[in-house]
């Protein structure tokens, strides 16, 4: 099985990419999903992010509050880097698990879709990565939309990531998500056809 690592900055718009390679075949796991799974009431995850970040990231129901969370490890370079440290962990063991479930169901390609690939090394263990990118505007808008940010707390979160360039020097086939769904439709349906030929050829 081809283990795929999809990768891009916020408002690239991974997630409708994966979708689309669902409609070729090819299921996705969203991390960002995986990531509020590993964090709920109780986890060990959520433990250890509380002992290093402090109880005011939780909700009074003992959830953990996103938005603040967000608040503090954005404004915060050793906050954000011990968020991460903590939940790629947790993050990382589920990916493994379930892509061994793909691969025992017989899939011929499976996708991490993951904004943090690189930095959680486990692009170490992908076959092939796909990079999206999409205008700053056009990203913008789609965290304005999607989140209900204002252009200050986009700034803030966008300044947290890396550069287009960063994604791309890793990438080995590269998306452009700026609208023209026809042409992102051609350009899927063309690799994944070229991970079938590759399939067929192992």
């Amino acid at each position: 099985m081809l283990r795929v690592g999809l990768t891009g900055g916020s408002g690239s718009g991974k997630g409708y990419v994966s979708s689309l390679f669902a409609e070729e075949g090819i299921p996705s796991l969203d991390t960002d999903r995986l990531a509020r799974d590993v964090v709920a009431p109780g986890s060990g995850c959520l433990q250890e992010l509380t002992e290093a970040l402090g109880s005011e990231i939780l909700c009074e129901d003992g959830s953990l509050d996103r938005r603040k969370t967000a608040a503090i490890t954005f404004a915060d370079s050793e906050k954000y880097k011990a968020l991460n440290r903590i939940t790629h962990r947790y993050i990382l063991a589920e990916c493994r698990r379930w892509l061994a479930q793909k691969e025992q169901e017989g899939c011929m390609a499976a996708i991490i879709d993951a904004p943090l690939l690189v930095e959680s090394g486990l692009h170490a263990e992908m076959d092939e990565i796909v990079a999206v990118t999409a205008p700053l505007s056009v990203r913008i808008e789609r965290l304005k939309k999607r989140d209900g940010l204002d252009e200050q707390a986009i700034a803030l979160r966008l300044s947290r990531q890396k550069e287009d360039a960063f994604y791309l020097s890793y990438a080995d086939h590269t998306l452009v998500n700026d609208g023209d769904d026809q042409a992102l439709r051609r350009q899927i349906a063309q690799i994944a056809e070229e991970w079938r030929k590759k399939g067929r050829n192992a």
